[in-house]
């Protein structure tokens, strides 16, 4: 049974998985394309250990996918569903960005 608190856990748990600066760029970043963590630690100009570190929270969330390439891993968003989720809920902050900035409660 998936009550009301586990659909809160649930929420909690996605978006606190995407809420982290780093987690967001890497996302953000292989919307464009897959990477390597090469490609990723350079783009993003951050250390190896701290990029793979974030990669294994975002592919155990499951919104990346790793495969391997000869000896490297390749890192990709998991499919379209979470691209176009991703899109929505940007779609949604840019058109209630001023709102959300208001709201007093979740400044406390």
């Amino acid at each position: 049974m998936y009550d009301n608190s586990m659909k809160a856990i649930s929420y909690r748990l996605f978006f606190k998985a995407i809420a982290n600066d780093r987690r967001l760029a890497i996302v953000n970043l292989l919307k464009s394309k897959p990477r390597n963590v090469t490609e990723i630690t350079k783009a993003l100009r951050a250390k190896q250990p701290t990029i793979s570190r974030s990669l294994k929270c975002l592919q155990d969330c499951g919104f990346i996918t790793v495969r391997r390439k000869g000896k490297e891993k390749i890192y990709a968003l998991e499919d379209k569903t979470v691209r176009e989720c991703l899109n929505l809920i940007e779609k949604h902050l840019k058109r209630y960005k001023s709102h959300l900035v208001k709201c007093g409660i979740l400044k406390g």
